[in-house]
């Protein structure tokens, strides 16, 4: 089985890819996906409680990701201690995907990861597809909506030292 990495930056045409993609018959496992997922792991989750405390918590026990996200995005250091928590499950959701397409027989599956490389997931994958697609130039985004995309980017998802 073939495994490709599909990796890019906000506005470059990466969902747009994995959308032609699974249009045919390729299957995706999205890593964006499966990290909203893993909060339904109340063991993961608790520690994270436990790690961020309750100001992160719903009245109902789930987590609230924009209290969450005012901590994380704000501090690189709360930042890498959240992904110390999260990508390691999120790793091993991934690889268990991998698995059941392998034993399924498919011939190629495509992970879905905006942080493929600094994931580590370079050693799973056999080849690295990179989105650069213009938004603007086909005509997908305005460049107000642009502009926005990247001044998030810029300030809340910077790179980090792993």
């Amino acid at each position: 089985m073939i495994i490709l990495g599909l990796t890019g930056s906000i506005g470059c045409g990466k969902s747009s890819l994995s959308n032609i993609l699974k249009d045919n018959n390729i299957d995706i496992i999205d890593a964006d996906i499966i990290s909203r997922k893993i909060f339904e792991d109340q063991k993961l989750l608790s520690l994270v409680f436990e790690h961020f405390g309750d100001s992160i918590k719903n009245i109902d026990g789930t987590l609230n990701r924009k209290a969450l996200g005012n901590i994380v995005f704000n501090d690189d250091n709360k930042l890498i201690e959240l992904n110390n928590l999260t990508h390691p499950k999120i790793k091993e959701k991934i690889l268990n995907e991998v698995e059941k397409y392998r034993l399924s027989n498919k011939d190629i599956v495509v992970i879905d990861a905006p942080l493929l490389i600094e994931g580590g997931y370079l050693e799973i994958v056999d080849k690295v597809l990179v989105s650069g697609a213009d938004a603007l130039a086909n005509g997908s985004i305005t460049s107000a909506e642009l502009k926005a995309l990247v001044f998030v980017e810029k300030n809340l998802i910077r790179p980090l030292n792993y």
